[in-house]
């Protein structure tokens, strides 16, 4: 997302007033301006890593970039040491007319081309033919880098312009649309710019944006699901130990209801002996009727008091983290495809949390 929301200075002025003005001959100087800044800005890279050949090196000479006049075909050579091999690394017959999209990363911008129609020539102590589906372009830096998206940017669209294959107005059109895009800098946008330009050669990055969105909200997902499922995690640890503690206070409460019952019973029954019965002795009566008064005391003031409003308080717990967990559950289904062998598989695992 970074990448495309810098290009917007640089396409600013990627399009000229001349490739937006009626059509006219492109001049001679123009081929000659455009090769040489294209080869001034990969000659100050000299030595590279190749982006195309994994762990060897790449250099870059005077001229390396040259696009003719005559017949607006381009040839780009390097020269690649592999080893303590150097080669000379050519593709002639370059034209950008039939260019389909363009791209920048790290430094680089990728110039493609329809599947295998580039041609590059390979001399030295081996001699080889490569097919090739883009050019890369390389720079020292991100403003060189920005620099070189331009420069191929309009030398792609003038050339496209000449030939006939688009016009100026409607070069306008993407550059005005794209240009839009960038500065909303959303996968909606960048959606609905593939729509409109589905071959442009923006198409490419724009698609690369959307990916870059959609795997980004994928992610921010990820996250919440991990979130939802640590946060669930701990309202089971506090409903185990809040339904204990509910469990543990009831248990509490019987000792106590059973303990206070029975000093009741016995103390009725004590002054039933001392004052009711015949003959019964009135000391033990009295003190039969006070073990009854605070027994039955004991027994309705202590649930009253210490145990109801804690097994209260303990059950509004324990529902409020069932609420709690009740909103954080969720059902998601999650798409997947893969290829085994030339097999195509899809489906969707279901993802539970309660």
């Amino acid at each position: 997302m970074n990448t495309a929301k810098t290009i917007i200075t640089i396409l600013l002025l990627a399009i000229t007033q001349f490739a937006f003005a009626q059509k006219e001959p492109i001049p001679y100087e123009w081929f000659e301006e455009k090769s040489e800044i294209i080869s001034g800005l990969q000659m100050r890279v000299g030595l590279a890593e190749s982006k195309y050949y994994s762990g060897e090196y790449i250099r870059f000479w005077k001229d390396n970039f040259n696009i003719s006049y005559s017949d607006k075909l381009a040839s780009s050579y390097v020269t690649m040491k592999k080893g303590d091999i150097e080669l000379t690394l050519l593709i002639e017959g370059i034209d950008f007319t039939e260019a389909t999209g363009i791209a920048q990363e790290n430094n680089t911008v990728y110039v493609y081309f329809p599947e295998n129609s580039l041609t590059l020539q390979k001399y030295g102590e081996e001699n080889a033919v490569e097919k090739r589906t883009y050019l890369d372009f390389y720079a020292t830096s991100k403003d060189e880098s920005d620099k070189m998206l331009s420069e191929l940017y309009d030398l792609v669209t003038l050339l496209k312009i000449d030939k006939g294959l688009m016009t100026a107005q409607e070069a306008k059109q993407q550059h005005d649309k794209w240009k839009n895009t960038i500065e909303t800098n959303t996968e909606s946008a960048y959606a609905s710019f593939l729509r409109d330009f589905p071959n442009s050669l923006f198409s490419g990055m724009a698609s690369a944006q959307v990916a870059q969105f959609r795997q980004a909200e994928r992610q921010r997902q990820e996250r919440l699901r991990v979130e939802r499922e640590k946060q669930i995690a701990e309202l089971d640890e506090r409903l185990a130990l809040s339904r204990a503690s509910l469990k543990y206070t009831k248990q509490k409460q019987a000792l106590w209801l059973s303990i206070t019952g029975a000093v009741a019973l016995a103390g009725g029954y004590g002054a039933y002996q001392g004052f009711i019965k015949e003959g019964g002795n009135h000391n033990v009566g009295i003190i039969g009727g006070v073990g009854a008064v605070m027994g039955t005391t004991a027994f309705f003031a202590g649930n009253s008091m210490l145990y109801k409003p804690d097994i209260q308080a303990i059950r509004q717990r324990i529902y409020n983290y069932e609420q709690e967990k009740r909103q954080l559950s969720y059902i998601e289904v999650v798409p997947y495809s893969h290829s085994v062998m030339g097999n195509y598989y899809a489906g969707a695992t279901i993802r539970i949390g309660f």
